[in-house]
């Protein structure tokens, strides 16, 4: 910070949007498997959970939420979840999270 005024970085208001979307911890899960693999089968492979309820959240909210971003390409027909045209945008934030994996809370992502 110069002369008290926040950081470029930190006042746009793309990372307010990309910090909006890594607010819930089911997509980051969805981002931070797409970090180290081009595309995932389908969301089973993420979850932790794959009950029928755990699935269909992640089907009609999670999902669309990080396709309508750009984050993720989403082939609802076959399930696969590939990395979308804006998933370099929140890549950095992702990998800062597991730099710095030790610092957060034990539950986290």
């Amino acid at each position: 910070m110069a002369n008290g005024s926040p950081s470029r970085l930190v006042s746009e208001p793309d990372i307010d949007r990309q910090l909006t979307m890594l607010h819930e911890r089911e997509r980051r899960l969805v981002l931070q498997a797409l970090l180290h693999q081009e595309a995932v089968t389908d969301v089973s492979a993420v979850v932790e959970d794959d009950r029928i309820e755990t699935v269909l959240t992640y089907e009609h909210s999670h999902l669309p939420q990080l396709a309508s971003a750009g984050y993720i390409e989403w082939r609802r027909e076959t399930g696969e979840i590939a990395r979308g045209p804006r998933f370099a945008d929140v890549a950095p934030l992702l990998e800062l999270f597991e730099e710095h994996a030790d610092e957060l809370p034990v539950d986290w992502p």
